[in-house]
Formats: C-alpha cells, sequence, structure tokens
C-alpha cells in the first residue's frame, strides 16, 4: 500500500468521501472548502500551471472581475501560509510543485496502476470532492463530473479484477463480498449489479440472490436507471433456482441468447456440476445454432 506519509511529501490532502488537510497546523482550512477545492484543482493538473483568471472564474463566476480576483489572492495567500514555496504564485498564473502535496485520489490512481487492486479498493471512501457542485460555475461543475466518472471507473476495474481473481481461486464469498463492496460504492453501476448476482449464483447463495435481485430492480427504478437483459436473465434463474426443491436440480436448456457472452450459461453449469457432486441429480442441454459457441463453451467450462 503506497504511504502517504513517506516520502517528499508532508501534506495529505484527502479528496474521497470528504474533503479535508490532515495535520492539527493545517485544521484551519478544514472550513475553507473553496480554498481546498481550488487545492484539489491544483493538485489534479500538477505540475501544469493555472491562469489567475481561470481560476478566478472557476471558483467566484457570480462575482465581477475585481471581485472574484480579490477572493482568489485570500485564497492565495491561505493556501500560501500552508504550503511554503510549493504553491508557485506568478503575477498571471498558479501552479503546485510535483509532490508538494499527496491527495488521496492520486495515491488511488497509482495503486490501480499499479495493480494493487486490495489496496485501491479500500483506499475508497466516497465520491470525488462531495457537494462541491455549488460552490462554482459550470466549468468547475464539469470538471468534477470527469473526474469522478474517471475514478469511479478505476475503482469499477479494479473490484472486477479482484472478483475474477476470486474466481480463480474458487473464493466464492470473497467474490460476494467484492461484489457487495462494488454494489454499495457504486449504486449507479449495472455492472456491478450484474456482478454481485453472478457471485451469489456461483457461491451457490440462490435465495440471497434472489434477494438481492428483488432489491436491486427496486433501487434501479427509484434512480430510474433501465437495467441490462443480462441481469434480468440472471435474476429469473436465480429466482428459478432459489424456489426449487432442495437437493434437486432441475433440467433446463442453455440456448441463445445465453451463449453469446458465456457468463450465464458457465455459472449454471458450475453451479448444477457443483449440485451434481454433492449428491444431487440434474439435466442440461446445450443447444443453440450452428458456430454459436456450444463447443467453446464446453471447452471453457472443462478447463
Amino acid at each position: 500500500m503506497l504511504d502517504p506519509s513517506v516520502g517528499p511529501a508532508v501534506i495529505n490532502l484527502q479528496t474521497l468521501g470528504e474533503l479535508r488537510l490532515d495535520g492539527a497546523e493545517r485544521v484551519h482550512l478544514s472550513s475553507r472548502q473553496k480554498d481546498l477545492v481550488l487545492l484539489a484543482y491544483l493538485e489534479r493538473r500538477s505540475p501544469k500551471s493555472l491562469a489567475r483568471a481561470e481560476a478566478a472564474d472557476l471558483l467566484w463566476p457570480d462575482r465581477d472581475e475585481r471581485r472574484s480576483r480579490q477572493s482568489l489572492r485570500q485564497a492565495l495567500l491561505d493556501l500560501r501560509r500552508v504550503l511554503g514555496d510549493g504553491l508557485i504564485v506568478e503575477v498571471n498564473r498558479i501552479a503546485l510543485k510535483e509532490n508538494a502535496i499527496r491527495s488521496d485520489a492520486t495515491l488511488f490512481e497509482r495503486e490501480v496502476e499499479a495493480g494493487q487492486f486490495e489496496d485501491a479498493v479500500r483506499r475508497w471512501t466516497g465520491d470525488f470532492l462531495v457537494d462541491a457542485e455549488g460552490i462554482g460555475g459550470e466549468e468547475l461543475r464539469g470538471w468534477l463530473e470527469a473526474e469522478r466518472e474517471r475514478l469511479r471507473r478505476l475503482l469499477a476495474s479494479a473490484l472486477a479484477q479482484l472478483m475474477d481473481e476470486a474466481q480463480r481461486r474458487s473464493a466464492w464469498q470473497e467474490m460476494v463480498t467484492w461484489g457487495e463492496r462494488w454494489v454499495s460504492a457504486l449504486p449507479r453501476d449495472c455492472q456491478g449489479h450484474l456482478a454481485l448476482l453472478r457471485s451469489c449464483f456461483l457461491a451457490g447463495q440462490l435465495k440471497e440472490g434472489s434477494a438481492r435481485y428483488a432489491e436491486i430492480r427496486t433501487q434501479l427504478h427509484t434512480l430510474d436507471i433501465e437495467a441490462p437483459p443480462e441481469f434480468e436473465q440472471l435474476g429469473r434463474l436465480l429466482e428459478r433456482k432459489a424456489a426449487a426443491p432442495v437437493g434437486r436440480t432441475s433440467s433446463a436448456t442453455l440456448s441463445s441468447p445465453d451463449l453469446v457472452g458465456r457468463g450465464l450459461a458457465l455459472a449454471d453449469l458450475d453451479t448444477s456440476w457443483r449440485a451434481v457432486c454433492g449428491g444431487a441429480a440434474g439435466a442440461l442441454l446445450i443447444e443453440g445454432e450452428l458456430g454459436i459457441g456450444k463447443t467453446k463453451l464446453c471447452e471453457e467450462f472443462l478447463r
């Protein structure tokens, strides 16, 4: 895990889940949200500089030029007291020296890039600069949404990697745990909901998965999000399996379009195989048009 307390940087900026500067000497800035948002903006583009006029328009778009520049000067004075020469203030431009501070968002990115997925996921405590939309203009809101979406994609990628690794080790409960983390952190990401249902299926947690399917459907409806067809297919499959008598597996047919992605088909094969190993009886018929991938599915399952 990358440690923000070592190396040349000694000032730590928290931007995920909450916005604050760590360190007793810097607490006075914790209530200055615009100062910290400006600091986060400079850190995200460091060491590239920013025009002072652009910074003023970014955070004080509703003020005239004289007042916005005055507000910027005060913010820079406050930041300079904390950062010293780590903050470069010129006549027309400002910049943050590279590694002048450490932000959790940057550490998170580096951990994902380094393949330290578990550390990255544990570092994530919430969205980037939560509730900062109302302190600036359209330009700031556009930047915030772009940064948030990019960081969310990195988080989803890290969680997908962790779930794939757990599946390779047949660590089903671990896979479910990461799926729950995905859904909790990114409630609007349908791929996370699908991954959670699939992990419940593979773990044999059919009733739990069926209940989660019902909860997620309600949640997505509330958020006005249309679930993908594969989510509905897997949810209905979980419901059927959960309702089946204990100790038996129902016969089923795996047909197109289930074979297109092969995820549901593989899950059904795996569940049926483990049930048969436990003494149950069942049959699966794999059928579909010529060339749809039936042989590849079987080879993938056997592997």
